[in-house]
């Protein structure tokens, strides 16, 4: 085969995967939607229960000093470690369903994630999220979903905010505070 054969392949087929200007089919659309629910769903799902686990451990040992008069001292060493280990695996989490659901979309322009017309109209649900890429808009969304996961943490239980401080983690998840 020539060279110049060759390059016309490889052109053609960088055309093919690259294709500028034209619009992604509403089923790559519909796949990229679903798959980044479905990573949604099941990040939510797994924070909501490491975080979850972490503040009913906390308040387990603080219920039972305030209550019973414990010394809560070894309770709240032990369920603060077990806090640590919790939170230290939600960013591999998000990472992982991150670029599961960006995988999905790639197909996809960042144009077309975030126009509401002919688009997935995720630039209407957080207009705050960059324009970039489809990573930076995917990331951007899977940001957002955490956060409102961590504020429904805190609005069924009240004292969360209070034991992820206890725990040593509350840095970490900013949006469970009121």
């Amino acid at each position: 085969m020539s060279s110049r054969r060759l390059a016309l392949i490889v052109l053609a087929l960088a055309t093919l995967v690259a294709r500028p200007g034209v619009a992604a089919t509403s089923g790559a659309m519909l796949r990229c939607q679903k798959t980044i629910h479905s990573r949604a769903t099941t990040f939510v799902k797994l924070m909501q229960t490491a975080l979850t686990n972490c503040t009913y451990r906390v308040e387990s040992c603080q219920l039972a000093q305030e209550i019973d008069g414990d010394d809560a001292t070894q309770c709240l060493a032990a369920a603060s470690a077990s806090c640590g280990g919790y939170s230290a695996k939600i960013p591999a989490f998000k990472a992982a369903a991150i670029a599961k659901a960006t995988s999905a979309c790639l197909a996809l322009s960042a144009a077309e994630l975030q126009q509401s017309v002919g688009g997935l109209g995720f630039g209407a649900a957080d207009p705050a999220c960059p324009a970039g890429s489809v990573s930076d808009l995917v990331t951007c969304v899977f940001d957002a979903t955490q956060c409102a996961a961590e504020r429904t943490i805190f609005a069924l239980d009240p004292r969360a905010a209070d034991a992820l401080g206890a725990a040593g983690i509350a840095a970490a998840h900013p949006c469970a505070a009121p």
